[in-house]
């Protein structure tokens, strides 16, 4: 372990301080000259960018010499893309003047954060699809579940019709071996994937992004088939929508869901919180009137906010809270007792998580460090029972603690050619105790885990990058450190792709 704090701390000495002092700054507009606020700007492979304001106006700086591809993107835009050409000076301030223009088809070319760093969608080699929150409200759907199908190589399998449980398959693997993040923290244990997709509420997701393989080496031994990444929502704007939706499955059993959630934010835009609450309910469904459910009864509620706070312009603080009930019934008379029915599947939810997160950029911008922490509690109480057994009540407690700090830095040129290098290190703290008192059992796991990471991104001309890195991690029920190598190349044949 000291070996691994060592390399991580000789790279944070080692990296080179520029002291260039160019300015890029300019306003973002639309085609009727109205102001795109909320607009991202980013120098593609870099570090470098920001956030248009209010009034569209932007500013990036103490970019250093060079020629850069600046990128501008916004939700219902057609992407901007301009080359700009720093390589032989300082001191220096170049002033845009953007036009964007609107588009009914969404572009691929949106910010994703597949490797815990924005990246453009087409400059990422662990290649990933995205699910934008509008899929969500077409299905529909109180939950994420029905709108993570349009996913290509993800299937949403239902294993259980008495309770319900469902797993994400990811390239034909089973649900083990997949990885599902919240903000890019494994705080969904294995008690919340097993009911979890109907538990997440809609109108908590801005996006879904699914990376199908192993590519990354950021996230340790459990992504083998690939990582599933929930990103909540951020305030944006000032808005307060309601909804209400119902439904019926085969034309009678109702399906009913009322959301509603709100933002507000600061005129300088450095301030903001979103909150939101949603209500769901649906009727247990017998498809072939044997009096046992193919769908369990379910009604769940959730409630959550998000806040953030800019100190300045290279800093950014950010909390987030999220409470989460829900109750399933499922298996035959579903009205009497659990324990009068000859088959029962009978469980209750109570989950509370949230998290803290710290970024800085310095270094002329060229360095990002950032500190998190995040929590998850679950507490379960359920029966599970045949033939009207009273011995089937129990109850499951869960606690979840993850910590870490990450680290990254751009390069202009490293050993092969640009790079941005990222390394950090996470622990994670995690109890599990399930209780069946009628059965007179009880099981208790408590796992301590450390991991150390570096992946470098190299650009090594426009059309070729490779990916690279490492993961050490520590288990306290395995002997051994457990390594997880990564290595991903992409070319582009095309200027299109």
């Amino acid at each position: 372990m000291k070996l691994y704090i060592k390399i991580l701390i000789i790279f944070l000495i080692s990296v080179s301080c520029m002291e260039a002092h160019n300015t890029i700054f300019g306003t973002v507009k639309d085609s009727l000259g109205k102001a795109v606020a909320g607009a991202t700007i980013r120098l593609d492979n870099t570090l470098f960018g920001a956030i248009a304001d209010k009034n569209g106006e932007f500013r990036i700086k103490r970019v250093p010499p060079g020629i850069f591809t600046l990128r501008v993107t916004a939700v219902g835009f057609e992407p901007y893309i301009t080359e700009i050409d720093l390589s032989h000076k300082e001191d220096y301030i170049e002033e845009l003047s953007i036009k964007l223009h609107e588009t009914s088809v969404m572009s691929k070319s949106v910010v994703v954060s597949a490797a815990r760093a924005d990246k453009i969608y087409e400059d990422i080699p662990v290649k990933v699809s995205v699910i934008d929150n509008k899929i969500f409200e077409t299905t529909q759907n109180a939950g994420i579940k029905e709108g993570i199908r349009f996913s290509p190589g993800l299937r949403v399998e239902a294993n259980c019709q008495n309770c319900g449980y469902s797993q994400i398959r990811l390239n034909g693997l089973e649900g083990r071996y997949s990885q599902i993040l919240i903000d890019g923290r494994p705080i969904f244990t294995s008690l919340n994937s097993l009911y979890g997709l109907d538990q997440i509420p809609s109108n908590m997701i801005d996006r879904v992004e699914v990376i199908r393989g192993g590519g990354s080496a950021l996230y340790g031994s459990n992504a083998i088939a690939g990582i599933v990444n929930i990103i909540t929502k951020s305030p944006e704007e000032n808005n307060f929508e309601g909804k209400y939706n119902h439904g019926f499955i085969a034309g009678r059993i109702p399906e009913i869901s009322y959301q509603v959630n709100g933002s507000s934010i600061t005129q300088q835009l450095d301030a903001g919180f979103y909150v939101f609450g949603n209500h769901s309910s649906r009727d247990w469904y017998d498809v072939n009137g044997d009096g046992f459910s193919e769908l369990p009864f379910l009604e769940s509620s959730a409630f959550g906010a998000r806040a953030f706070y800019n100190p300045n312009s290279e800093s950014k603080i950010s909390f987030d809270y999220q409470s989460l009930n829900e109750y399933r019934r499922g298996g035959d008379n579903i009205l009497l007792p659990p324990h009068e029915a000859l088959m029962a599947e009978d469980l209750t939810h109570n989950i509370n998580t949230g998290g803290f997160n710290y970024e800085t950029f310095f270094n002329n911008d060229l360095s990002k460090i950032s500190f998190y922490s995040s929590f998850n509690v679950t507490s379960r109480k359920n029966y599970t029972g045949i033939g009207k057994d009273p011995n089937g009540y129990g109850s499951t407690n869960s606690q979840v603690y993850i910590a870490g700090s990450q680290f990254a830095n751009t390069f202009d040129y490293l050993l092969f050619g640009s790079a941005v290098v990222t390394s950090g290190i996470e622990y994670q703290h995690e109890e599990v105790e399930n209780e069946a008192v009628g059965y007179r059992t009880t099981f208790n796991q408590l796992v301590n885990l450390i991991g150390f990471y570096i992946q470098s991104d190299w650009l090594f001309t426009d059309e070729i990058d490779l990916l690279v890195g490492i993961r050490a991690d520590k288990h306290n029920l395995v002997n051994i450190v457990i390594l997880n190598p990564r290595l991903t190349l992409m070319y582009k044949n095309s200027s299109d792709m």
